[in-house]
């Protein structure tokens, strides 16, 4: 994709050639003729190979299955579940004597 460096208002302006969309502005020419350097260099660097991202994707139930402790009480949810234990385990007391 081709660039330029276009003078606007005393600021050194990056741009697309033909859609004229703004990459980056500078106050300096050499800052902005670096960072063509940088957009032409990415864009000559080798891409990765493209992989099949669906081959190693494991299902939600797949994971729980592999891991049962981890499904539902992870993260926060288990820091609020022991935070209201005793709340909690007061209101089945009172339930199983109703």
């Amino acid at each position: 994709m081709p660039w330029e460096i276009a003078n606007r208002g005393g600021k050194f302006v990056v741009t697309k050639k033909g859609g004229g969309r703004v990459v980056g502005t500078h106050g300096r020419i050499e800052d902005a003729k670096a960072q063509l350097r940088a957009l032409y260099a990415k864009e000559s660097a080798p891409k990765p190979a493209a992989s099949n991202s669906g081959a190693n994707k494991v299902t939600g139930r797949a994971r729980a299955l592999s891991n049962p402790g981890a499904s539902k009480r992870s993260g926060r949810a288990a820091g609020v579940l022991k935070k209201h234990r005793p709340a909690m385990k007061k209101y089945a007391k009172k339930r199983r004597a109703a």
